[in-house]
């Protein structure tokens, strides 16, 4: 979700994969970010990832690096990352 309420431009991608990086079995993926900002990753275990995103000119306030960690126990129909214009 863009926090301006601007449409996702093609070519904008998300990537999750392990948290921490240790070789555990699990590869990145990454995927296109549709325009309505959905997205979907498959055949994800449960386990802890880090999840960041590509969509240019666009941030993650207050977090530098522009990752999030997140664990996932169930499929999630919900989950929503808000970026706001880099500045």
């Amino acid at each position: 979700m863009l926090s301006d309420g601007a449409g996702v431009g093609p070519g904008m991608h998300i990537t999750i994969g392990p948290h921490p990086v240790q070789g555990h079995g699990v590869d990145a993926q990454t995927v296109a970010v549709l325009t309505d900002g959905s997205f979907e990753f498959a055949g994800l275990r449960h386990d802890t990832y880090s999840v960041f995103t590509s969509v240019k000119g666009y941030d993650m306030p207050g977090n530098p690096n522009g990752t999030v960690t997140v664990k996932i126990e169930h499929d999630l129909d919900d989950f929503t990352l808000t970026l706001a214009p880099e500045r």
